[in-house]
């Protein structure tokens, strides 16, 4: 510390706060959570075995306090851990295996440079690689496309339709 500089105290986060799982290793438990959330409609009490895999797995990692399960609103029992175990190796499958297939996704952002022209090329290229394309162009990349230049099949976006299907927040 020199001179009028004033002294820095390190704290310590606030309970509740945790860091982020930089290196993954829940990765998998917080993707089951989040696809689980998504399927119920954001219900959270219909996720709870997924999200005690989750925060269990935070534990197990020191990526958060080891907490007492009813402190967290999650009771804890031979039979729920017993479920939680057969259901996570059973849905573990599905996601390694890929049972539930997912396409790739590509958005294509596309600028007025000349270079643009290339873009209906890329698409279709992409879309025979069964990816699902979704391209978006500014006012001035227009000027180097026909409607017709894209297959049907690729989604093509500009301003226009941006603030043509929004109506408030939460809108896509």
């Amino acid at each position: 510390m020199t001179f009028g500089q004033k002294s820095f105290t390190p704290t310590p986060p606030d309970k509740g706060s945790f860091p982020l799982d930089h290196e993954g290793h829940c990765k998998k438990e917080m993707l089951r959570y989040m696809l689980c959330m998504r399927a119920n409609k954001n219900d959270n009490s219909s996720c709870r075995l997924q999200t005690k895999a989750y925060l269990n797995c935070r534990m197990d990692n020191n990526l958060m306090a080891k907490e007492d399960w009813s402190k967290l609103g999650l009771v804890c029992n031979k039979m729920s851990d017993n479920l939680l175990k057969s259901l996570l190796s059973n849905s573990e499958t599905s996601l390694d295996d890929g049972d539930v297939r997912r396409r790739k996704r590509v958005l294509i952002g596309c600028t007025g440079s000349v270079a643009a022209i290339k873009t209906a090329i890329i698409g279709s290229d992409l879309l025979r690689q069964d990816v699902d394309v979704r391209i978006v162009l500014t006012e001035s990349a227009r000027n180097f496309f026909r409607r017709d230049d894209f297959e049907p099949r690729e989604q093509v976006f500009t301003d226009r339709d941006e603030w043509g299907m929004w109506k408030g927040r939460g809108d896509p």
